[in-house]
């Protein structure tokens, strides 16, 4: 994906390779917030999934997951895992950014690092309307992002290869699409990498010009 520090995702989960943000465990902080707002008839995607910790959490209390990731080696071991775990779980490998043709195939979207690991505002934005024509009409997204209130500084690609957003950053890129139905604070991270964050609840704004098509992954 252009406007991110990272070219090759695949190199990090090469092997047994572990990314420092990835997570050895579901994040239950997390899981809750999503849980909290679907429903085992709801068709739900997971961008940025990784390794699938919190996908295969979700998916073994009944909602119905697909887990993606860009990196295809991350797919193949997020699916080792799930099958170790006796979970069923479907996967894909895809580019949020380079989507076509897949316009309302979800009643959730959740994603928790994915969109804040983008440094340009207007790929935040390309961001946000890709996942605006991935769901259906009333669609959730949830979306988990670092907070500008760390500690850090939120402008430093280098820090860990993340930027902090704002609310204000966020409700700019968002509003257009989305709802803002909910804001709270959270954590990322626990046993590895701990900072700050944003859980975000938004809901797909009404688009009739939009043309929803039955084609599905």
């Amino acid at each position: 994906m252009s406007s991110q520090l990272i070219k090759n995702w695949d190199d990090l989960y090469e092997g047994d390779g572990i990314p420092q943000w990835e997570d050895l465990d579901f994040n239950s902080q997390f899981c809750d917030f999503v849980s909290g707002h679907a429903t085992g008839e709801m068709r739900i995607l997971e961008l940025g999934a990784g390794l699938g910790h919190n996908a295969i959490h979700l998916a073994r209390q009944g909602l119905n997951i697909i887990a993606s990731d860009i990196s295809n080696n991350a797919m193949e071991r997020c699916q080792s895992l799930a099958r170790k775990s006796n979970v069923p779980l479907e996967s894909r490998v895809i580019d949020i950014c380079n989507i076509t043709g897949n316009e309302g195939l979800f009643d959730m979207i959740y994603e928790k690092g994915c969109w804040h690991s983008f440094f340009d505002d207007n790929y935040r934005e390309q961001f946000v309307t890709a996942v605006f024509s991935l769901l259906k009409e009333n669609g959730y997204w949830v979306s988990s992002s670092g907070s500008a209130d760390n500690d850090d500084d939120p402008n430093d690609p280098d820090l860990e290869t993340y930027p902090r957003l704002t609310l204000q950053q966020i409700s700019k890129a968002s509003e257009e699409h989305f709802k803002i139905k909910k804001v709270q604070t959270g954590w990322y991270g626990g046993n590895r990498v701990n900072f700050q964050t944003w859980e975000c609840l938004f809901q797909k704004r009404p688009n009739k010009k939009m043309h929803q098509t039955q084609k599905r992954w």
